[in-house]
């Protein structure tokens, strides 16, 4: 089993439920961009042919090889080796309100402060 992060009861159940009705996994990419100079992109991917699916609102700015950073035997999360170091220690939600439902990610390790917009943060030592 991996796990480089913690994930919430309600995130486990959505992950479930994309992987038995689309047969895709979460796939997780941070980026330079946002208001604070990194962000955190969501996208589905199918892993055997290394698909992208881009309809989750963000975009795919990933070249990077494709690793395993959460399987359970329920569920896996993808992300590259670079997200990865970011990711590690971090905490996957999955939030469902009346304007919409996301995923998000807290406790970012190294991160000074999270802008309001909810996706966007600073690393120190970068």
């Amino acid at each position: 089993m991996v796990k480089l992060l913690k994930i919430s009861k309600s995130a486990i159940q959505r992950l479930k439920q994309i992987k038995d009705t689309k047969d895709k996994y979460l796939y997780i990419n941070i980026t330079g961009g946002g208001c604070s100079g990194f962000q955190y992109n969501f996208n589905l991917i199918n892993p055997v042919n290394k698909e992208v699916s881009s309809n989750m609102g963000v975009n795919n700015e990933d070249d990077g090889e494709s690793i395993v950073i959460y399987d359970d035997n329920t569920v896996k999360i993808y992300s590259n080796h670079e997200s990865s170091e970011v990711i590690n220690g971090c905490t996957l939600d999955f939030q469902n309100e009346l304007i919409g439902s996301k995923f998000i990610l807290d406790d970012i390790q190294n991160s000074v402060r999270k802008c309001s917009c909810g996706n966007s943060f600073e690393l120190k030592d970068v």
